[in-house]
């Protein structure tokens, strides 16, 4: 279960990373929209696909782990459900992650 644990803890990392990035790219966008910068504008919207296309994975990935977690494919369990079973380290890092 730790093994798990741990896996899910990086790959929340990994996504609230992405998060962080596309933030930062919609922002971007936004100022190449006032510019009319239309080159811009195309490998912006470039790399916020690749970066909603990489979320979409970590997503499947994380959801492929709490399955694992539960041994169920029931559907989603959320990040309280996990905190519910954690122990100790980890869960005070999945709520750092939740904040």
């Amino acid at each position: 279960m730790n093994n798990i644990l741990s896996d899910l803890i990086r790959i929340l990392e990994e996504e609230a990373a992405l998060h962080q990035n596309l933030l930062s790219t919609v922002l971007k966008e936004r100022e190449i929209v006032r510019s009319f910068a239309v080159d811009e504008l195309y490998e912006n919207n470039k790399l916020k696909e690749t970066l909603i296309l990489k979320v979409r994975l970590m997503e499947q990935g994380r959801q492929s782990l709490i399955a694992r977690l539960y041994q169920t494919k029931e559907g989603p369990r959320t990040l309280s459900d996990v905190l519910d079973l954690a122990p100790e380290p980890y869960k005070s890092r999945f709520l750092e992650l939740k904040a």
